[in-house]
């Protein structure tokens, strides 16, 4: 129980640091999970405004192959696709863009514990309580 609290103290503590050196690492999560969670509600949007388009343009008891209806349904299912495809593009950028400053965190968190490691006498090494 103990080394789990131990765990997850060390893991804030580097969220903490990444927060602190990287800003920019929360805000694109933040964007990345809203466009994700649209991107999952797209469809359910698409579907609930073709049924609108026919219930107040022709009802289920009278379908009549219209033109504008399908323009309307056409424009809706288009409109959607560019949606998904603008939000699917943020996401590929934000994605890469957490790459960088992931790979930028893992060299600077390396760099500064070679740092610290090589001010400690080496006698500390070799005790195995160190």
């Amino acid at each position: 129980m103990n080394l789990s609290i131990k765990n997850l103290r060390y893991s804030f503590r580097c969220l903490g640091i990444v927060i602190k050196r990287h800003p920019w690492f929360l805000v694109g999560q933040i964007i990345s999970m809203i466009c994700l969670i649209v991107q999952t509600l797209i469809p359910i949007n698409v579907v609930g405004q073709i049924v609108d388009i026919f219930q107040a343009k022709i009802g289920f008891e009278n379908i009549v192959y219209n033109v504008a209806v399908f323009n309307e349904i056409l424009g809706v299912i288009i409109k959607n696709i560019v949606i998904f495809i603008s939000l699917n593009i943020v996401n590929q950028l934000i994605d890469f863009l957490m790459y960088f400053i992931s790979s930028h965190f893992r060299m600077s968190y390396a760099t500064t514990l070679f740092r610290k490691l090589s001010s400690i006498d080496y006698s500390f090494y070799q005790n195995s309580n160190f």
